[in-house]
């Protein structure tokens, strides 16, 4: 926060405690002070003026002239009942004034229950904040990696978050953005109830309607029985043909896809396994057992039977009976010494298309009493390598995990981000505290290169760090005539960086290695910055005035990508210069 919140959140904490000051004043100080002389019999006041009454004989005051009721309305304590008044609201506007800066952009939204949040979702789709909200809670913010556990919401509330995200589709005028209250409808553990919408949908609604059915009713297929796969197999052949050839490829996948999953589950062999999975115990060894080799169904199954979200797993054929892979690897996750278990899911027939996009993540833990299922980590977008696990061990004993991936793309389109998720386990749950980008992307001709240490924890000043020391290198790639591409270095950075655990969630995927390009496009950042390009301006002119055609080429051709963006600077336009010269 800026000083001016935190000079307006001092004055309201004062105001608030100068007003708590007098209001316990007004209630309780003369209760206080005149607690041994009650005690002891010689307090004798009147109710109305407070005239003191020790040697008058009777009820009545000769004061005032009130009789008292009784006796015991003598003896009670004096309570200022119109500074209790004036004292309220000053408490109620220094709590306000306090806690203002902390509420703005939408903080306060976080304060709201789960419950209440739930229910403002139809009753918010201006701007969507009760669906972000809650899909924020649930880790499905699309910020930083899902994470799933079992129980965050209950059954009945689950229900509700279904039902109102349906309401809110229906609508008059509709959400901006609907496919997000689908996504949210149609993702939890039971989306089965979505059904009869997305199918009045595929045979009557309107066009945006039926793509976005055409996109979600595959991934909730797993949870119809036959009857409502058939029906949904005939309604698509009662499709009007869609205008776009695009989706009128993926009305046809996915058409296929549920008669082939029709067939499969007819399928008596399979119906058998799938019922097993619900009884099977919380171990690795009978997790691998029942998921290893088997078809996305059983996935599936293995979702319901420790009762989280279906991932972006499904998001493919269940043709295949061999689809999922199981990694295992042992590791101590939490505080204790015992070895605890990471299952890493995958689907084999990604690999058709380049890469095996999506992994989930399934975090065992070991105690005496056994094995216990914590949570269900979504990781996607992992284009380059599989995600990477480690365990990172303060001084003082403590745990963290650390999951490297991919997260996320660049403008052009790649998907290159490197990330390192921390997670701590807190009782029974595991939390996000950090998210950082040690490893940043390339795009266009310049390449950024971040070679990062092995992360280590360090405690200062009360607070746990996670510290990396990095080199970091910008280069200009320059194509090869009859070979790979080679790279001339630009300009370079080193040094130990440190980011606080356990921050707030707003905060989160915020942290780069500081330094002036680190995390972002490396034209943009280079060119659009002053600072860095008056320390890059020597080696790109260098460059401009090469007698290398390729490394003036490859210069030119970054300098186009940036000019289709933004209007030349001075800096840029000499540079621009010195390439045109022969």
């Amino acid at each position: 926060m800026s000083v001016q919140d935190w000079t307006i959140t001092i004055g309201g904490v004062l105001l608030a405690a100068a007003s708590l000051i007098l209001l316990a004043w007004a209630v309780l100080w003369d209760g206080l002070r005149t607690r041994r002389a009650r005690r002891a019999g010689g307090l004798r006041r009147c109710p109305r003026c407070w005239y003191d009454m020790a040697g008058v004989a009777g009820l009545r005051c000769p004061e005032c002239g009130r009789s008292a009721r009784r006796e015991r309305s003598l003896v009670r304590p004096r309570r200022r009942w119109r500074w209790v008044i004036g004292a309220v609201p000053l408490l109620a506007a220094g709590l306000g004034i306090g806690i203002s800066p902390w509420g703005k952009g939408g903080a306060w939204h976080r304060w709201v229950p789960d419950g209440v949040v739930i229910r403002l979702i139809p009753r918010t789709t201006a701007d969507g904040w009760a669906l972000n909200e809650i899909l924020r809670r649930l880790g499905s913010d699309g910020q930083t990696p899902v994470i799933d556990d079992p129980g965050r919401l209950s059954a009945a509330e689950w229900r509700l978050l279904t039902r109102k995200c349906l309401d809110a589709l229906r609508a008059d005028p509709p959400p901006p953005s609907p496919s997000s209250y689908l996504a949210a409808a149609c993702s939890s553990p039971e989306p089965e109830t979505a059904f009869d919408d997305l199918l009045s949908w595929i045979t009557g609604g309107t066009q945006a309607q039926r793509r976005d059915a055409c996109i979600f009713l595959p991934r909730i297929r797993f949870f119809l029985d036959v009857a409502q796969l058939a029906q949904a197999d005939r309604a698509w052949g009662a499709m009007p043909e869609d205008s776009s050839e695009f989706y009128r490829t993926v009305q046809a996948n996915d058409r296929a896809r549920f008669a082939a999953h029709l067939a499969s589950r007819q399928d008596p062999e399979r119906a058998r396994r799938l019922a097993a999975i619900r009884s099977i115990p919380t171990t690795p060894e009978s997790m691998i057992e029942a998921v290893d080799g088997r078809s996305i169904s059983e996935w599936v199954a293995m979702e319901r039977r420790l009762g989280v979200r279906c991932g972006m797993l499904v998001d493919t054929d269940d043709a295949s009976s061999s689809a999922i892979e199981v990694e295992r690897i042992d590791l101590c996750i939490d505080d204790n010494e015992s070895r605890d278990c990471i299952l890493l899911i995958s689907n084999r027939d990604w690999e058709d298309h380049g890469s095996r996009a999506h992994y989930d993540a399934l975090v065992l833990l070991q105690a005496a009493e056994g094995w216990r299922f914590l949570a269900r980590i979504g990781l996607s977008n992992c284009l380059d390598d599989p995600p990477g696990f480690r365990s990172v061990r303060s001084a003082d004993g403590k745990r963290w995990l650390v999951v490297r991936h991919d997260r996320g793309s660049s403008n052009d389109g790649t998907y290159c981000i490197k990330q390192d998720a921390w997670y701590r386990v807190k009782g029974d749950r595991l939390l996000l505290e950090q998210a950082v980008m040690p490893r940043a992307f390339s795009s266009s001709r310049f390449h950024q290169t971040l070679e990062p240490c092995e992360p280590k924890v360090i405690r200062r000043g009360g607070r746990y760090l996670a510290s990396y020391d990095i080199e970091s290198m910008i280069t200009l790639a320059v194509p090869g005539a009859d070979g790979p591409e080679r790279l001339t270095p630009i300009a370079e950075d080193r040094g130990t960086f440190e980011y606080p655990l356990g921050v707030p969630d707003t905060r989160l995927g915020q942290f780069v290695p500081p330094g002036p390009w680190a995390g972002r496009d490396c034209w943009w950042a280079i060119l659009d910055d002053p600072q860095i390009l008056s320390v890059c301006k020597p080696r790109l002119l260098a460059i401009a005035h090469s007698d290398d055609p390729a490394e003036r080429s490859a210069l030119r051709a970054v300098i186009d990508n940036y000019l289709s963006f933004l209007s030349p600077t001075p800096e840029i336009a000499e540079i621009q210069a010195a390439l045109d010269e022969p």
